[in-house]
């Protein structure tokens, strides 16, 4: 029943995304203004105090729930906007980015904890 329940909840307020989405397109005020307006309104006219209804055990039941069905949205979202072209011509901008930042954390990590057992404060074994 939890589950019907959050998928109900989880359709509406997609629908309000959309929906928000839409007024954004038409008012260039964001989405997320109207979502929390709504929220507001929901939370006057049915008299619902977020502190009581945040219950531990309803929470922990429903949260990987919602967080596998968030990553498939955003995963699904970004698969259909990408661009397969634009992906392929940046690769190699990306890769050099990805390996110099490594490098040059791993250096910088080097550095810190080369000067921290110079210095005494940690314990280097040999």
């Amino acid at each position: 029943m939890i589950v019907i329940s959050a998928l109900i909840i989880l359709g509406v307020i997609m629908i309000l995304g959309f929906i928000g989405n839409f007024i954004f397109n038409r008012t260039q005020i964001p989405s997320i203004v109207w979502l929390l307006i709504f929220g507001l309104i929901v939370g006057a006219v049915f008299k619902i105090d977020a502190f009581q209804l945040a219950y531990p055990e309803l929470l922990m039941t429903i949260s990987s729930f919602f967080g596998a069905i968030a990553i498939v949205i955003i995963l699904f979202d970004g698969g259909i906007n990408t661009d397969i072209y634009q992906l392929f011509k940046g690769a190699p901008r990306g890769l050099l980015l990805t390996v110099s930042s490594f490098c040059l954390s791993f250096l910088a990590t080097i550095i810190v904890i080369v000067g921290l057992a110079a210095s005494g404060v940690i314990n280097i074994p040999h």
